[in-house]
């Protein structure tokens, strides 16, 4: 191999190296709360949207170790708020007993601990509308039909009450 190249591969080697440092520190500023703004201007990127995605890259490269510890750190920090302010929701303040009930709320999310929410939707084709449009057409027709028989059978009861029709004479 030529120097050239073996001295291109080693300075290939030392940016990458450089980068993955770089982006070590992202997911620590970033665990620490720091936005990407802060971080982009704490350590020389262009602007936060290259923070973040040097974020998205460390992340995606550690994502299932590191989902337990994201989860403690955040179940940590919810520990500390709750413990901030339960003394006053135990004291009757509504407001904090309401913060306490998110934190709580938050915590079981966190740890999936709520039943999963089902839903139920009913999916109505063309081809369904189209048979219960059939069908009440149909019930439709059988009430006409019903209607028009009983209308005449009225009308012939009365005919049949009067009687036969009187003719004019020319007495």
């Amino acid at each position: 191999m030529a120097r050239s190249q073996r001295e291109a591969i080693q300075r290939n080697a030392l940016r990458d190296a450089e980068a993955l440092q770089k982006e070590e520190q992202v997911l620590s500023l970033r665990r620490a709360g720091a936005t990407y703004g802060a971080i982009a201007q704490q350590l020389g990127y262009a602007n936060r949207s290259s923070a973040h995605a040097a974020y998205a890259r460390a992340l995606a490269r550690e994502i299932a170790p590191n989902i337990r510890e994201v989860r403690e750190l955040e179940a940590a920090r919810l520990e500390q708020l709750q413990l901030g302010i339960w003394g006053k929701a135990m004291a009757g303040d509504v407001r904090a007993a309401e913060v306490v009930v998110k934190i709580m709320e938050r915590r079981a999310k966190l740890f999936g601990l709520d039943a999963p929410i089902t839903h139920v939707v009913e999916v109505i084709t063309e081809d369904m509308l189209d048979r219960a449009i059939q069908q009440l057409e149909a019930e439709l027709g059988a009430i006409a039909d019903r209607s028009t028989a009983g209308e005449i059978a009225e009308t012939s009861a009365i005919a049949l009450e009067a009687g036969p029709p009187q003719t004019a004479t020319g007495d």
